[in-house]
């Protein structure tokens, strides 16, 4: 890998201006919490907050009576999606801003593509990194316990009940309401990524909110989007996705999407540009 192409895609990618935008990609779910520990005079902690972020909404129980109705998660929504949203197009910009010079100069198609691929991780590792700094704010400014390691009563009303804070253990905590989450976003954006080399990103964008809207009717592990919901795997819930399925879902969405990206973009007549135009 040519080390110059990632600090290129590092410092002009990071910086652009829609990260501004970050603060607001958790201000549903951050806020429920601010608003349980207010109301219920709890202070929360730490952890309570960070698992808020990608916590989503129970699964459908069809064999329930009468059977559970799916909830739409709008704060869930707002953050995958907006996650979504800052790391679409990255990849066309650069490719006409400076992209098409350096790939004709050097011919290194597959260095300059992977090195979007590692800009792409490094912006899913700055989102979930500004998510725990908020998390820390929050708590911070309402009286709560820096604790990475224990949940209070807000994270059960925010689960619906699915957790036990007395039982459940850490562990479990950070790898459902944290870890896995951040495997599914990160492979949803690389496919997004993907689909940016072959339509318009507007188009790619919505088909990804397409199957993040699939997510919520169908608890199933091949709908990708339900690895980012903490509340529905089967740590919390009896009906949820496991932790196997959903690592190995999003482990196949993201390499294949890198290998479909990578196969597509070496076909492509970079001079012609016509992709996402």
């Amino acid at each position: 890998m040519d080390k110059h192409l990632i600090k290129h895609d590092l410092v002009q990618g990071l910086r652009r201006k829609r990260y501004l935008f970050l603060p607001l990609l958790f201000l549903i779910p951050f806020g429920t919490c601010c608003y349980l520990s207010r109301v219920k005079e709890i202070p929360g902690t730490f952890l309570d907050f960070l698992i808020s972020g990608f916590a989503g909404s129970p699964p459908v129980e069809i064999s329930l009576y009468p059977p559970r109705a799916a909830e739409i998660p709008i704060g869930w929504l707002m953050s995958v999606g907006g996650c979504l949203y800052l790391n679409l197009d990255y990849i066309l910009y650069d490719l006409m801003e400076s992209g098409q010079q350096v790939i004709v100069r050097t011919g290194r198609r597959t260095h300059w593509f992977l090195s979007k691929c590692i800009w792409n991780v490094c912006s899913c590792i700055l989102i979930f990194g500004a998510m725990m700094l908020m998390a820390v704010v929050l708590t911070v400014m309402f009286r709560g316990e820096l604790n990475a390691g224990k949940i209070t009563q807000i994270s059960e009303e925010v689960y619906r009940w699915f957790l036990d804070s007395e039982n459940i253990s850490v562990s479990r905590l950070w790898l459902a309401g944290v870890l896995i989450p951040f495997l599914t976003v990160a492979a949803m954006s690389m496919l997004q990524m993907t689909l940016c080399l072959y339509m318009k990103p507007v188009f790619s964008f919505l088909i990804c909110l397409g199957i993040l809207g699939m997510s919520t009717y169908i608890s199933v592990p091949w709908v990708i989007g339900n690895g980012a919901m903490g509340i529905r795997l089967i740590l919390f819930a009896e009906y949820g996705t496991g932790i196997l399925p959903s690592v190995l879902i999003s482990a196949i969405v993201f390499i294949g999407s890198i290998i479909a990206g990578l196969i597509r973009f070496k076909k492509m007549n970079i001079l012609e540009n016509k992709v996402g135009t």
